[in-house]
């Protein structure tokens, strides 16, 4: 009985109150101007526009997030897909510098000005397929740095996949981009990636040793390759350091 009576002294004060601010908030209107009226509509109308222009860039951000998750899904698959099975073993055993764990001989001025001899007279040369092999291997990883260096795809899992692929093949092939682009131009698509892997090595340095991911590797003995496997191949010099070339900022 008492709990009856404590609860509807409860609703008895909730109404109290309830009308207290029914009578100020009519005692308000009655007395608002035309202008109170005219600015209180204009707030409102604000609110209103803020609200939608919130939930409009809410929404924006949130498709561009998944439309960037698109685009580096696409791009490493295109990567892979630059060179088929058997050309992605003809390039190991043609460059073998570049698969090396520390890359320490690049591919030659010499070889690189040939290749450019080659690219502009491919009839007239024997070393087709060997230049054939380097554009492909190149192109793939253009597919890479294009859409990191213009940050048009998420930098973070294209620089955890792909740091190593970029930074040693812009290293192995230095010569060859920078001869490419001396002749064509800095629009030359292979200066990208010149461009992406110094942006690259700028932030998680060389290698991208500072990614969270990158473990200290330990050499074991049986992990060692023989002398001959570890000596330059044709058209390979001793890695020379700076930038491959110059407009790679």
């Amino acid at each position: 009985m008492a709990t009856d009576e404590a609860s509807g002294n409860q609703r008895r004060r909730w109404l109290g109150t309830l009308r207290a601010i029914v009578r100020r908030l009519r005692d308000c209107i009655g007395k608002m101007s035309c202008k109170d009226w005219i600015d209180t509509a204009a707030a409102a109308g604000t609110l209103f526009v803020a609200g939608i222009l919130f939930f409009t860039a809410l929404t924006y951000w949130e498709q561009e997030k998944t439309n960037r998750l698109k685009r580096t899904s696409e791009v490493i698959t295109a990567a892979e897909k630059s060179v088929n099975e058997e050309e992605r073993t003809d390039i190991i055993r043609e460059f073998p510098g570049r698969w090396q764990k520390n890359v320490r001989f690049c591919l030659g001025r010499e070889e690189a000005e040939s290749f450019l001899e080659v690219a502009v007279k491919p009839e007239d040369s024997a070393k087709y397929k060997r230049w054939n092999l380097a554009r492909k291997h190149l192109n793939g990883v253009e597919t890479l740095a294009f859409p990191y260096y213009y940050d048009l795809a998420d930098r973070r899992i294209l620089t955890t996949s792909s740091c190593g692929y970029v930074t040693r093949s812009n290293k192995y092939f230095g010569h060859l981009i920078a001869v490419f682009g001396a002749y064509f131009g800095g629009g030359q698509s292979w200066q990208v990636i010149a461009k992406a892997a110094k942006l690259m090595e700028d932030e998680w340095g060389p290698g991208c040793m500072r990614l969270p991911l990158e473990q200290p590797r330990v050499e074991r003995p049986y992990y060692r390759l023989p002398a001959e496997a570890t000596a330059p191949a044709g058209g390979e010099r001793g890695c020379v350091g700076g930038p491959a070339f110059p407009d790679a900022k």
